[in-house]
């Protein structure tokens, strides 16, 4: 990949809105620089774990997985010579429908570690490791069983989440695990009822579903790994609605997918106030105090990736595409990455926005 020299001017252009017209406002952000490195935050890392976490960065390279012909490789991609190093492979077999992917990447001291997964031999998810230099093969650090749920990252620790379904009314085991080791100390419990989303603020937030007098709830609880305080309610939204939600500072950020409605509240749901309307969000994430998401195209907005400010009027364009998988992405780099259709191959292809608000491919 080339350098991206530094962009210092600042081009707004604000598109007037008619009835019949697209009302998109474009910027290009002078913050997006990708020769400085600033390491993301642990809610940015779990917002990207929960896009399956297929890249991440350090101050010299960016990492991803990518689908190469008949096999699925993870990469290592110099940004200011543009060699790319494959670190591991896994075959891919063109007419099966078994996952084969690398997920999951975290970067810590001379390591990458990652989650390995190869449908096409029934190879259970496994936590790996390999020198980020390329100098020697991957290894097997610990075989997460098929009671593996995912994980997520507090400010120092990372979490793995384990559903127990074997007694009556089903648990989840939220456990810090030594990336070296693969070892779990410290866990506790939630009921199996909810879906944990992230830490945030010394709470775990999940997602509950409930049916009441025949109307579907969608609600989201904080709760307390330190003590035994029960559960706090924090959202509640009846007639079968799907929430994204997002923590950043001392505020919650929802997304009402089905009612195209985007909300801002407090960390306990208090104030809770609509910011804007007609937004079909299919992905979120957040960096830096900025809000990023994927649009699907409808009357107001072309389909692409947006950015938000908290206290801005109005949302802004960063790239326009309508083939998008997963994502945003955010690395330290201040890339802003998504994957893109490619064929049968379910996560996609990798891809990134530059300084530019210009779409580059990533490859082989």
């Amino acid at each position: 990949m080339k350098n991206i020299i530094k962009i210092f001017a600042v081009l707004a252009l604000v598109i007037s809105v008619t009835a019949c017209s697209k009302r998109t406002e474009y910027i290009i952000d002078a913050n997006m620089n990708e020769e400085v490195f600033v390491p993301v935050s642990a809610m940015t890392m779990q917002l990207n774990n929960r896009n399956a976490g297929i890249v991440t960065s350090d101050a010299a390279c960016d990492y991803y997985q990518y689908h190469d012909m008949d096999r699925v490789v993870l990469c290592r991609s110099d940004r200011t010579t543009g060699e790319v190093t494959v670190l591991a492979e896994l075959p891919w077999v063109e007419d099966s429908n078994a996952d084969v992917m690398f997920t999951d990447l975290y970067i810590k001291g001379e390591f990458l570690y990652f989650m390995a997964f190869d449908g096409n031999n029934g190879m259970p998810v496994t936590w790996c490791r390999v020198p980020v230099d390329g100098s020697s093969e991957y290894v097997k650090i610990r075989e997460m069983g098929m009671e593996y749920m995912g994980m997520m990252f507090g400010e120092d620790d990372i979490y793995v989440v384990y559903a127990d379904f074997s007694s009556e009314g089903s648990v989840n085991t939220i456990s810090i695990m030594e990336p070296e080791t693969g070892k779990l100390t410290e866990s506790f419990e939630l009921s199996g009822d909810f879906r944990p989303l992230f830490f945030h603020d010394k709470y775990v937030y999940c997602m509950k579903y409930e049916t009441t007098d025949g109307i579907f709830h969608t609600m989201i609880y904080r709760c307390s790994p330190s003590d035994a305080s029960e559960p706090e309610q924090v959202w509640n939204y009846p007639e079968n609605r799907i929430v994204e939600c997002v923590a950043d500072g001392e505020k919650l950020y929802i997304s009402d997918i089905y009612g195209c409605r985007f909300y801002e509240a407090g960390l306990d749901g208090s104030n809770r106030t609509l910011l804007f309307e007609d937004v079909d969000i299919k992905g979120i994430n957040v960096c830096n105090g900025t809000i990023y998401f994927i649009l699907e195209e409808n009357f107001s907005y072309d389909a692409g990736i947006y950015s938000y400010v908290p206290g801005s009027r109005m949302i802004f364009s960063v790239c326009k595409a309508d083939d998008i998988v997963l994502g945003p992405l955010l690395t330290g780099t201040s890339g802003i990455w998504f994957t893109r259709t490619d064929g049968n191959f379910r996560l996609g292809q990798p891809a990134f926005v530059d300084a530019c608000h210009d779409i580059q491919e990533a490859g082989v």
